[in-house]
């Protein structure tokens, strides 16, 4: 396997993670030594890493990746495209795993942002938090799965937007813990789909999600998940005296109540609009200080068809979204 995994770094992927990700729980290295183990090995890392068959199999040849699919990459300084390929591939993977084990039709025609928040708070939610974001979703047949795991040393994007199949499927990849963080990336990427900013057999990529953005779409989607979140699209807090984090996370659950915004939100709305994320960090600790977005995306996952998943496309899933 060595020749195998020595031109897998070169793309992005490391020895540990394939062991523990692409390959079986089962595999052993040293099984490679029978011809048809390998193969069966080489079947599975061109299956769910895009790569050429024909060039795993030819122990001296570079591994070519199959060709992606058409992308809108928004770029920030200092990434490049090439950096995010691994990452790129493993979204655009569980995105077909999902898709392959859905039935449901995606309803996104007519969506606005104010007619998500009316349903949802219809439905007798306190705001358009986490859980309610997520199941509403799931419901008009856009899944959103969290990337959990890369490689070490690969470089993630924000979120994605990859409709390669029938389903639009919205792809979170932030590391960050509290799912405050996400409920704006998920509002966004769903920004992108319902706006008609992706088409069936395109993927978008956010590498990072940029407030004052100078790009068209971008704005639009900013404006678009403010506007689910808070009812208003210019929505911004930004109190002229600056909040310790205790006093952040008070003001944030009288307004939310208020207002019916997620507090969480109105948290990191604040310190963003005066740059000091460390009074957030704080606040949302003391909001919701045991929540875990990793953890919790995995109560959606209950909607796919595991009896549908093949063993290693199961495998892998559930390697990277650490729903296991």
């Amino acid at each position: 396997m060595k020749d195998i995994y020595d031109r897998l770094k070169l793309l992005g992927f490391t020895p540990a993670f394939v062991r523990s990700c692409i390959l079986p729980d089962w595999w052993e290295d040293k099984l490679a030594e029978v011809p048809s183990n390998r193969q069966h090995a080489e079947a599975l890392i061109a299956r769910h890493l895009k790569i050429e068959a024909a060039t795993l199999r030819d122990r001296k040849a570079p591994l070519k990746v199959r060709k992606l699919a058409p992308l809108k990459l928004k770029l920030r300084q200092g990434t490049s495209e090439d950096e995010l390929q691994a990452a790129r591939i493993l979204g655009e993977r569980l995105a077909t795993i999902v898709d392959s084990s859905l039935e449901t039709p995606a309803s996104v025609g007519g969506l606005t942002a104010s007619s998500i928040r009316e349903r949802i708070l219809g439905s007798g939610a306190k705001w358009v938090g986490f859980h309610e974001l997520l199941d509403f979703c799931w419901s008009i047949g856009v899944p959103v799965v969290n990337l959990c795991r890369v490689p070490t040393g690969s470089k993630k994007p924000a979120g994605m937007a990859v409709w390669l199949g029938k389903l639009p499927i919205i792809v979170i990849a932030s590391g960050r813990k509290h799912p405050a963080w996400h409920i704006f990336l998920i509002a966004h990427e769903l920004g992108h789909i319902a706006l008609g900013h992706l088409s069936q057999g395109e993927v978008s990529i956010d590498v990072k999600v940029v407030m004052d953005s100078d790009d068209r779409q971008e704005r639009e989607a900013n404006a678009f998940a403010t506007e689910l979140l808070s009812g208003d699209p210019d929505l911004s807090f930004s109190p002229s005296p600056r909040l310790t984090g205790q006093e952040l996370a008070r003001a944030a659950e009288s307004i939310g109540e208020k207002l019916k915004i997620d507090p969480g939100f109105i948290a990191l709305s604040y310190s963003r609009s005066r740059s000091f994320y460390a009074v957030a960090q704080v606040a949302l600790r003391s909001l919701q200080s045991d929540a875990d977005a990793c953890e919790l995306y995995s109560r959606a996952y209950t909607r796919l068809d595991s009896d549908g998943l093949t063993e290693d496309n199961r495998h892998v899933f559930e390697c990277l979204t650490k729903a296991a």
